[in-house]
């Protein structure tokens, strides 16, 4: 391996990463079971490749360029393209949650890429979900943009007393912190 970097942290203590392996960019993973190891992924051969989250299981969701979109590398050990176009930013428990690329809808995968639901009535994306199934995202009120939480697609709470400015990124497992960014500093809410 040539310049490689650690980008996410499972659950479990695996840390995922990019390298250069052969002038090619490669998905890695030190698994935390096994200090000083590491194990390459079979990568897809595409011009960009960004992670953005790997759940406990080790699914890792990435955006990669325009010939493939958003992929999603599953238990069984292969990358799949999320179906519609979509742009993951979230993983849980193989639930996957991003938002469509040729609209402005929310949408919810399964670890296979298929579509599952998408979710209008003003939703721009889902960025986090929590431990009990409720998705975390953004949608416009009033033509403004604000976070919000939502189950089956359907608004469970419009989060009106957290700030329009604040960028969800995370739920906790029991769904009462939310973590993100907030006039560009991490912000922790309690919801409980």
């Amino acid at each position: 391996m040539d310049g490689y970097s650690a980008d996410l942290v499972s659950d479990s203590g695996d840390i995922v990463g990019t390298a250069s392996v052969d002038l090619k960019s490669r998905v890695v993973v030190w698994p935390a079971g096994a200090p000083g190891t590491y194990r390459v992924l079979p990568t897809r051969d595409v011009k960009y490749l960004h992670l953005q989250d790997v759940d406990r299981q080790g699914r890792i969701i990435a955006q990669g360029d325009s010939s493939v979109g958003g992929l999603v590398w599953d238990t069984d050990g292969r990358w799949r393209e999320l179906a519609s176009n979509g742009t993951p930013w979230a993983v849980r428990d193989g639930r996957v949650v991003g938002g469509l690329n040729d609209t402005s809808a929310a949408a919810e995968w399964t670890a296979r890429g298929t579509l599952v639901r998408t979710t209008g009535s003003g939703a721009l994306d889902a960025t986090a979900i929590g431990g009990n199934g409720t998705v975390g995202g953004h949608r416009f009120v009033n033509s403004q943009r604000r976070p919000v939480l939502w189950r089956n697609g359907v608004v469970s709470d419009p989060l009106s007393t957290v700030p329009a400015g604040f960028a969800l990124d995370w739920l906790s497992d029991d769904e009462r912190t939310l973590v993100g960014v907030e006039s560009r500093r991490p912000v922790e809410y309690d919801c409980g």
